[in-house]
């Protein structure tokens, strides 16, 4: 399988206040159409950087930052999960935490109105084309609050997996039906839980549903394989082991890294799907007791997953041309599909190994042979 990638830096001048706002790690990133929203964040350790979202155009135009209204607007936060819907053009933030406290923003269980008056936090759907947030009342059995969980949309289901509550990680799953606004508990992860890890959503093997697949996170260590993968079907986990197909080993062991979806059809063979895209990331990681006041060992690699007609997996790594990113971990990333065959990570922010917060922002630019 052939793959070629280039690094494109994105423009991030020309906004008045955009400059101050820049600069964050632990924040969110969605792609829809065009364009990248941003939301949250940190500069100084474990304080939210504000609630502005920041827009920025993959086409070229300047880049925008919208701030609250009168409107209904969520509160800033760290360790959030921002998503995209096509259909409904809107974006999904849900979770996160406030302060140094650790103790996440709380979550309603339910669309009561003691729970409305208490200010407790449920679904924010940002609606692209009116530009206005809304706070969404969902039914019983939403997940508990947390920090640092994944989170990914199939068709119209938003999931919800694994993170940091106020003590511990968990390797919960949750499923949200986007036009009911009903929660399922879906079945658990394979051990253990952790935070910061990733899930992208990709056809199954079959075709006709989705599955879920999981690489990596932090459970008081940095973890890599196996390549646990969640059948919606099913519903129902297995673990798959996912070696490089070019080398001894699979990919370093990493945590708040970048692990994508590739648009179904993207590079197929008779031999094998690309389905993933594995990026950077928090390797080697710093004293668990400093957290997010310190910086430990960043990675600047990637490597696109492949499916074998048989169901086996293999990562590969991805050479890539152009100026090269600083290794970073604690960023935001997204995928963007083109015209022509052309896909695009979008990677904004994080920290590097100077245990500095990072401006800029890129494209990744894919193109598979023959497309």
């Amino acid at each position: 399988m052939s793959l070629t990638a280039q690094w494109l830096p994105l423009a991030l001048a020309g906004v008045q206040g955009l400059a101050p706002l820049a600069a964050r790690s632990s924040h969110a990133l969605a792609v829809l159409g065009d364009k990248a929203y941003i939301f949250g964040g940190e500069l100084k350790p474990r304080t939210p950087i504000g609630d502005e979202l920041l827009v920025l155009d993959l086409a070229g135009a300047a880049p925008r930052v919208l701030s609250r209204s009168s409107a209904p607007w969520p509160a800033p936060r760290v360790g959030a999960t921002l998503v995209s819907h096509l259909p409904s053009r809107s974006l999904y933030l849900w979770g996160g935490r406030g302060g140094k406290d650790m103790a996440p923003l709380a979550m309603r269980a339910g669309a009561s109105a003691a729970a409305r008056e208490a200010g407790e936090e449920d679904v924010w759907q940002f609606d692209t084309r009116s530009e206005q947030w809304q706070l969404l009342a969902t039914g019983e059995g939403a997940p508990s609050g947390r920090s640092y969980h994944a989170a990914t949309v199939a068709g119209d289901t938003m999931y919800i997996h694994a993170g940091c509550p106020t003590k511990g990680r968990l390797e919960t799953l949750h499923a949200l039906d986007l036009n009911s606004l009903r929660w399922k508990q879906c079945a658990d992860a394979p051990a253990p839980g952790r935070g910061g890890t990733a899930i992208a959503a990709v056809r199954s093997p079959a075709g006709g549903s989705d599955v879920l697949l999981r690489w990596g996170g932090f459970a008081g260590y940095e973890l890599g394989g196996p390549l646990d993968v969640y059948d919606v079907q099913a519903n129902a986990w297995t673990s798959h082991a996912a070696p490089l197909n070019d080398a001894d080993g699979e990919p370093r062991k990493r945590s708040v890294h970048g692990f994508v979806p590739l648009p179904p059809g993207f590079s197929r063979s008779a031999e094998q799907d690309a389905i993933a895209l594995l990026f950077f990331g928090e390797g080697e990681g710093a004293p668990a007791e400093l957290g997010h006041d310190g910086a430990g060992k960043f990675l600047d690699d990637v490597f696109v997953l492949l499916r074998s007609a048989s169901g086996t997996y293999a990562f590969q790594a991805v050479q890539t041309d152009g100026t090269l990113p600083q290794a970073r971990g604690w960023f935001a990333s997204g995928v963007a599909s083109g015209a022509q065959g052309n896909t695009s990570v979008v990677l904004h922010g994080g920290l590097n190994e100077h245990n500095e917060r990072l401006a800029d922002a890129w494209k990744l630019e894919l193109r598979a042979s023959g497309a």
